[in-house]
């Protein structure tokens, strides 16, 4: 006779990159499935809510990202530390503070061109002779970022080089 197996839910909250990387939400005791995984969802989060974030440990078994961000209160108190679980390749979230004592940033040292590239590879993939001018317009719209010339001219060569390898295969 069978016995029936119960899958079991896990007990920590899971990030899934396929619908969690765009705009990631931080938790205690949040898990990512790889460190890459966990560093690239800071990147995206400090891209995103335009503050100035920095690596403070930054090694292979663990990761503290602490906010530079001034206010009139003195220092920002956001911190994040994720360290790996046991031997595995697990990342969990063990320390958290969420709240923001400073204010945003129109420029964000994570907004390279390469990320641009990727982030907006859609995008350019429909529309690839936009301006420089209404792709700066459209990323400021949507990260209220503000990139340079520079970076526009790299990313549209990057996506189009992508997807011109693509068509090529």
């Amino acid at each position: 006779m069978r016995r029936k197996t119960r899958i079991r839910a896990p007990r920590f909250k899971q990030y899934y990159i396929d619908h969690d990387l765009r705009y990631p939400r931080f938790s205690l005791d949040l898990e990512f499935p790889t460190m890459k995984e966990c560093r690239e969802a800071v990147r995206y989060y400090a891209t995103s809510c335009a503050r100035l974030l920095k690596f403070v440990k930054n090694e292979l078994g663990w990761v503290r990202v602490k906010c530079n961000g001034k206010s009139e209160k003195g220092p920002c108190l956001w911190v994040l530390y994720a360290s790996q679980v046991g031997k595995g390749l697990t990342v969990r979230v063990k320390a958290f503070v969420e709240e923001h004592t400073c204010g945003r940033e129109e420029k964000s040292k994570f907004a390279t061109s390469s990320w641009i590239a990727t982030r907006f590879d859609e995008e350019l993939k429909t529309n690839p002779n936009i301006s420089a001018r209404d792709f700066m317009a459209s990323v400021k719209k949507h990260y209220f970022i503000y990139v340079t010339k520079d970076q526009i001219y790299k990313a549209k060569q990057m996506a189009q080089e992508k997807i011109q390898g693509s068509i090529e295969e």
